[in-house]
């Protein structure tokens, strides 16, 4: 596409790609006539530079757009006011559990319990506690102006009270910038400065918690600022990342690393979360994949595939002994033809996963 005008060739199209997640056997996808439709609209000419001095696009009006230094001062008095209004929920304790509900145990921090037939979490005071919240929070945010320069309006000057948010980048995954060094610049530090002066982060970071209250939030979630959550103004969750060794894309919990690197890692944070009634608990790794919405057999076939010295793939063998008692009754469940245990245990060949008997 032409970022000038909004158009396109048809002459640079050299193909056009259709990619369809987990297909199903023998399904058929039929393309009709592409052709265009509507009425288009081009970019603006010229169209370069397009990111302004507070890093917002040039070519476009918004309600809440900043305009000048001025702008911050407005916005800093209505978020004021906005949140003089709206404190946040009135039946909330400083933890921001149900005070006017049930009391259960008060232990001094957070735990889970079933109450009345369902599960909830309990606050340090013994409150019933709904966890709600956003994560990612913080402030801040990088992007880079190497070799596109010419993309920003006003970029400030090295040696001016700006000059502080340039800094430098690498290692980019991917894309243009991939196995290279790169200088960034902050614009959501800088507008920070701009809005609040020199004391910004301190300010902001008391200003988060209000913020999240006023707004109906209780809790900071993963991938937020270690030193908001310290605050102690806002329940909040830490997440524990470990090494050990892994079946495709989970771990092997049963492998004796598994838990060294998890106590490893928890050692980081004896007289921090440890011990802080403020913090809820830990997401240990991330997202792990336990396989797709209709695969429920994906770790049981991970754990098969792996080598026989697979603390997981002994323990499931073992399950399995205890359940078939004998290689014969198994192979004629599995539709297998393993001569033993052993040869179980070396085979890396999942089991037929269309036979439902497989258990």
């Amino acid at each position: 596409m032409n970022v000038r005008d909004g158009t396109v060739d048809p002459a640079l199209i050299s193909r056009i790609a259709v990619h369809v997640e987990d297909p199903s056997p023998g399904q058929v996808i039929e393309i009709g006539r592409i052709r265009g439709v509507g009425e288009g609209e081009g970019a603006p000419v010229p169209f370069f530079p397009f990111v302004d001095e507070y890093g917002q696009y040039v070519h476009g009006n918004w309600p809440g757009k900043v305009y000048s230094q001025e702008g911050f001062a407005v916005r800093r008095a209505s978020e004021l006011a906005e949140m003089g209004d709206w404190p946040g929920p009135a039946d909330w304790n400083a933890y921001g559990g149900w005070e006017a509900g049930p009391a259960l145990e008060a232990t001094g921090f957070f735990y889970p319990t079933k109450y009345e037939g369902k599960w909830w979490l309990v606050d340090p005071t013994g409150k019933l506690f709904w966890s709600y919240g956003p994560t990612g929070v913080g402030f801040g945010g990088r992007t880079p102006v190497s070799d596109r320069e010419h993309w920003f309006r006003g970029l400030p000057d090295r040696d001016g009270p700006l000059g502080r948010f340039y800094g430098e980048g690498r290692g980019a995954r991917d894309r243009y910038y991939r196995d290279k060094s790169y200088e960034t610049y902050d614009f959501a530090h800088a507008n920070l400065y701009r809005k609040y002066g020199d004391d910004y982060a301190s300010i902001v970071s008391d200003l988060s918690h209000r913020r999240l209250r006023s707004w109906g939030f209780n809790t900071i979630g993963n991938w937020s600022s270690t030193d908001i959550c310290r605050q102690r103004k806002t329940p909040y969750v830490v997440a524990i990342h470990f090494g050990g060794p892994w079946l495709h894309r989970i771990p092997d919990a049963f492998d004796p690393r598994f838990r060294e690197t998890v106590r490893a890692r928890m050692e980081r944070e004896r007289g921090g979360s440890a011990g802080d009634p403020w913090c809820i608990g830990y997401f240990v790794q991330n997202e792990l994949w336990w396989g797709y919405w209709d695969d429920a057999q994906a770790v049981a076939l991970g754990a098969l595939g792996a080598p026989p010295e697979a603390a997981a793939k002994r323990v499931f063998v073992g399950d399995l002994r205890a359940k078939y008692r004998t290689i014969a009754a198994l192979n004629e469940s599995w539709a297998t033809s393993h001569e033993s245990w052993e040869s179980l245990l070396e085979s890396r060949e999942p089991p037929d996963r269309e036979r439902e008997r497989v258990a």
